[in-house]
């Protein structure tokens, strides 16, 4: 589901907590959230559509991702480097330019 983007500051700077497999929905609620602003924006974070979660969504080229983070996003526990090496279920085509 495509959600609002939040601006406020008072939001985004909340501490998020660590996600769990029943945050899955907040994940692809992100890569929806991208998908629709992938022509101005490479990624999100869960913050940022008021899910206070260590979660974000990235666009690296044709692969969009999500994935959780640990304390710091240098940490993440899913890292991807080229397409076919993603193992993540949540990975998809981004949208192509034109």
């Amino acid at each position: 589901m495509i959600r609002t983007i939040i601006h406020d500051e008072a939001i985004l700077s909340r501490p998020s907590k660590p996600a769990i497999k029943a945050d899955r929905g907040i994940g692809q609620d992100l890569l929806d959230t991208l998908k629709a602003h992938s022509h101005h924006c490479v990624g999100m974070a869960a913050n940022m559509i008021g899910e206070l979660k260590n979660i974000i969504a990235i666009q690296d080229g044709t692969t969009m991702c999500s994935c959780t983070t640990r304390s710091s996003p240098k940490k993440a526990s899913h890292t991807r480097r080229r397409r076919d090496a993603c193992r993540c279920a949540a990975c998809t085509p981004a949208p192509a330019t034109s």
